[in-house]
């Protein structure tokens, strides 16, 4: 939103929230109408533009929010810090994160769609504007946790962090939850996954040993 703005004053702002979560879910970006979300947020152009520059404004502003109410959901999700924490499983932890990111999309069924369709827009300038925007933040925390999972020597010597950094940038991606009809259907594929993965990538060793202290 502009700066010089203010939410107090924007009494609609719930209602054109709502409103191009229901455009932007249901067409692509290029095709998605302002004049339709303005008519059915019931808010004048005047008031639009006073706190939005454009669509594409408030196209990044829906994924601030939701990036946001993500953030906190997730985190009240998590038991514990498990971050902070001096030697832990990096795939327990990316299964906690994984799976607190479902119940966050079946909990949000509205801003679900949304980022569902944005995965429909790969290859487009919007696409890679957001993908950009918000690789830099979650870089930032997965980054450290693979540099940190290497050091303790939980992957394969053969994959580099950049690598590894890589590939779980696109993890959302690559899991085809939106394919699955129940909530226990996307846990028991999400399981299924996070052991390819494991077995996959990590240091044999390190899964006996992890393994080892489960059955104990």
């Amino acid at each position: 939103m502009k700066k010089n703005s203010s939410d107090k004053d924007f009494k609609n702002k719930e209602k054109l929230i709502e409103a191009a979560l229901e455009e932007f879910g249901n067409h692509s970006f290029r095709e998605a109408s302002l004049n339709n979300i303005i008519k059915k947020a019931g808010v004048s152009k005047g008031s639009f533009y006073f706190h939005f520059r454009d669509k594409k404004a408030l196209y990044f502003y829906l994924f601030d929010e939701i990036g946001k109410l993500k953030k906190e959901f997730i985190s009240g999700q998590m038991s514990g810090n498990v971050y902070c924490l001096p030697k832990s499983d990096f795939f327990e932890i990316l299964r906690k994160s994984a799976l607190a990111g479902i119940k966050f999309a079946n909990s949000y069924p509205a801003y679900n769609k949304l980022a569902l369709r944005f995965y429909r827009e790969k290859g487009s300038r919007i696409y890679n504007e957001i993908k950009k925007r918000y690789s830099v933040d979650f870089e930032s925390i997965i980054g450290p946790l693979i540099k940190k999972a290497m050091q303790e020597g939980q992957f394969r010597d053969n994959f580099d962090s950049d690598f590894l950094t890589g590939l779980f940038l696109n993890f959302d991606a690559m899991f085809p939850y939106e394919k699955m009809e129940s909530l226990e259907q996307i846990i028991k594929l999400l399981d299924k996954y996070i052991d390819f993965l494991k077995f996959g990538l990590a240091n044999p060793e390190k899964v006996m040993e992890s393994e080892g202290k489960n059955n104990d």
